[in-house]
């Protein structure tokens, strides 16, 4: 969901993105706030549903955590790697975290046009033993790196519903994310992980530390996101669909 685009077509072309929406028997979107947004066009809401990406929760049944006698403090970004998902802050936000945790390792997973500017940041250079970029992983090797972590991190400008903050939830990680897209629909603050602003690296230093810090809420939190994750289970997003097509 662009909205700068949105923000441009609306203005521009607003009768013809009416008249465009009411050719659909129904529309599915990824987020409340995207479904408001149509509806603002006289688009009535009940022609629009809200349904979520989704994860299969078969693949996390046999994950167990890491041994938490490792000494190691393992902070996991996974996206494609681009500047609007947030990386440059994430990588930002090291030295302050480094200062109260020097045993602590930034994964970075994912392949993208961003990747090679990311690896020469001043940051990234200076702080090359705490980095470590995995580039694009899949299968075990993406599970066994969720199973390894800490916390996620998700400072993304904008989204739709991201599959990996999900695949994070079934993996019982607390998420430091930011409010956009579904993720304000999806995460609450203080009960899935911490929000945080965007564009905003002091902030995700801040959430890490606060995070690290505090073992009680990081338990808590991860006990109710494995509970939580079972509700973006792909049979049931399929149950969803099927009662979306099979109603028209």
């Amino acid at each position: 969901w662009n909205y700068e685009f949105k923000n441009f077509i609306y203005a521009k072309r607003q009768q013809s993105i009416i008249k465009y929406f009411n050719t659909f028997d129904h529309i599915i979107v990824l987020a409340e706030t995207f479904k408001q947004q149509i509806s603002e066009l006289n688009i009535h809401s009940t022609k629009i549903s809200v349904v979520t990406t989704g994860i299969d929760k078969n693949e996390f049944k046999s994950l167990t955590k890491k041994n938490e006698s490792e000494s190691t403090l393992n902070i996991l970004f996974l996206s494609r790697i681009e500047k609007a998902k947030g990386i440059t802050e994430f990588i930002e936000s090291l030295p302050k975290v480094v200062e109260q945790f020097p045993n602590i390792r930034y994964h970075i997973a994912g392949s993208g046009d961003y990747l090679d500017s990311i690896k020469i940041h001043p940051v990234a250079l200076s702080y090359s033993e705490h980095i470590i970029f995995h580039g694009y992983i899949r299968g075990k090797k993406k599970l066994n790196l969720f199973k390894n972590s800490d916390l996620f991190v998700f400072p993304s400008y904008s989204e739709g519903c991201p599959v990996s903050v999900l695949e994070a939830l079934a993996a019982g990680l607390p998420i430091i994310f930011t409010e956009v897209g579904a993720l304000p629909d999806i995460l609450k603050n203080n009960i899935n992980g911490i929000k945080v602003a965007k564009q905003s690296s002091k902030e995700i230093a801040e959430a890490i530390i606060s995070l690290m810090d505090n073992e009680t809420l990081r338990k808590n939190i991860s006990i109710e996101n494995l509970k939580y994750s079972s509700n973006f289970d792909l049979t049931i997003i399929h149950k969803k669909l099927e009662t979306i097509y099979t109603t028209l």
